[in-house]
């Protein structure tokens, strides 16, 4: 028998004009192209970060000429819940453009297809329902600390968040704007910027998980540009990418940020406004990492489901 014939139990070698043959654009290689240094990874987290800021500023002062245009005076239409709902509007459609464009500076780098670049980068599995749970218990539990510590640094700067004005007016606008609302400021930052912090720039590091949990974190808070609201935010993002590196899947952490802005601006609308608690409230703190403690455990057990059902 010849070498590599079949009936001798090893596969045939290929012709050399086949093995040089690059494989079609359709089908994945067997071994992926080189991924950047780390230094070119930080570099195009950075960039996305400086594109992400500069797409909303253009967005927003897009929407203020318009304002003008149409001749309202921009300090009474900042006061209105409708211009609220399309300044958010303008932001998120920004930030959508850098994440359209971020999927295709990948495709291009990777040398892929527009579907393969989209499975890396926005891995959308259906979740199950108890994932989803677990998701939002993880998102939930993480907030009292965020909030705590967001307050603590507002008290210590003798400054408030931004959105927090943002909220209330929300919360007083009428029915139909604040259904409006909800669309803008729960959905679509839910969708559009999980896609860019959580998809795009956790995949640039996600050989290195701890990297590609914090660091997407962190750049989440920095992109909204208020100090107490950043550090608020960036706490957050912890979850939010937890559950995205738990989950293998970015659907969850969307259904979990779009959740949390939503029972923000819910719960602004119909219950009172609490009085601010001094400090860091400890034992709700200490009773939301609990709840986080089971929302990730739940994320284990689907885990777990889902990889028994899978065919080995």
């Amino acid at each position: 028998m010849t070498p590599g014939h079949p009936q001798n139990g090893t596969p045939p070698r290929p012709h050399r004009a086949a093995r040089d043959t690059p494989a079609p654009p359709d089908v994945p290689p067997d071994l992926p192209p080189d991924l950047p240094p780390i230094a070119a990874r930080l570099m195009m987290a950075g960039a996305t970060v400086f594109m992400t800021v500069a797409a909303m500023f253009l967005g927003v002062s897009l929407l203020g000429l318009a304002v003008i245009l149409s001749g309202v005076d921009p300090k009474v239409a900042v006061q209105q819940p409708l211009w609220l709902a399309a300044g958010a509007f303008a932001s998120q459609a920004s930030v959508f453009l850098v994440v359209l464009l971020a999927w295709r500076t990948w495709q291009r780098f990777r040398g892929i297809t527009r579907q393969q670049a989209r499975a890396e980068l926005f891995p959308m599995r259906v979740p199950q329902a108890l994932e989803l749970f677990g998701a939002l218990l993880v998102s939930f539990g993480v907030a009292p600390l965020a909030i705590g510590v967001a307050t603590l640094v507002g008290d210590a700067l003798g400054v408030e968040a931004g959105s927090a004005e943002v909220v209330r007016r929300a919360a007083s606008a009428p029915t139909l704007v604040f259904c409006l609302l909800l669309l803008c400021i729960s959905v679509l930052p839910g969708v559009v910027e999980e896609a860019l912090f959580r998809g795009f720039v956790t995949r640039l590091f996600i050989e290195w998980p701890w990297l590609a949990w914090v660091l997407p974190s962190l750049l989440f808070g920095l992109v909204h540009l208020d100090v107490v609201q950043s550090i608020g935010t960036a706490i957050l993002g912890l979850g939010f990418g937890w559950v995205r590196l738990r989950s293998a899947s970015i659907v969850p952490a969307m259904f979990a940020h779009a959740s949390y802005n939503g029972a923000v601006l819910v719960t602004a609308r119909f219950t009172p406004e609490p009085e601010e608690a001094a400090g860091v409230p400890v034992l709700l703190v200490a009773a939301g990492c609990g709840v986080a403690l089971l929302g990730n455990w739940l994320l284990g057990v689907s885990l777990a489901r889902r990889a028994s059902k899978e065919p080995i």
